[in-house]
């Protein structure tokens, strides 16, 4: 394609939608596990100190860390986002070719951006594609009264073993 470049934010916002809470659940928990067992340690090395104290020397410790996760986060709900874009956009033209199939169009093959995930469904596709345009083909000449000879099917399907 001549752009690699994602133009939306969101393909599927559903999908793209449900990842972004799920990285948020993730980081959520990690954040109070962290601040659990970094106050149980405090406590742990100081049982005598107050708790108030215990807190402000946890803080002391661990706050930059807290500090920088927090500005973190938003770099890792967008690159969850844009890591998405690999596998939801050839998914979304998977869904807009079979729609196009089922409509009787004949759609452009699919053509996949550098690092997408699902090449191997778009060439399974594109050979369904091809498929059907030569049968429309043979179906054309049928009609106009020429009957070519049948064509060996572009497709290349398994062959079915019987065992018995």
């Amino acid at each position: 394609m001549e752009n690699d470049k994602r133009r939306a934010k969101y393909i599927d916002r559903r999908v793209q939608g449900q990842l972004a809470m799920r990285t948020l659940l993730h980081w959520v928990t990690l954040m109070l596990v962290c601040c659990i067992v970094s106050l149980a340690l405090q406590f742990l090395l100081n049982p005598l100190a107050s708790g108030q104290e215990n807190f402000a020397n946890m803080w002391a410790a661990q706050g930059p860390i807290i500090l920088v996760a927090f500005a973190l986060f938003p770099l890792f709900v967008s690159d969850t986002i844009r890591y998405s874009h690999r596998f939801v956009g050839p998914i979304t033209r998977v869904r807009s070719v079979l729609r196009a199939l089922a409509a009787g169009e004949s759609p452009a093959r699919i053509q996949l951006r550098p690092g997408d995930h699902w090449g191997e469904i778009a060439e399974e596709i594109n050979l369904l594609i091809t498929e059907m345009e030569r049968l429309k083909g043979l179906a054309k000449a049928e009609q106009k009264g020429l009957h070519p000879a049948p064509l060996q099917s572009a497709a290349v399907l398994p062959e079915t073993v019987v065992t018995g």
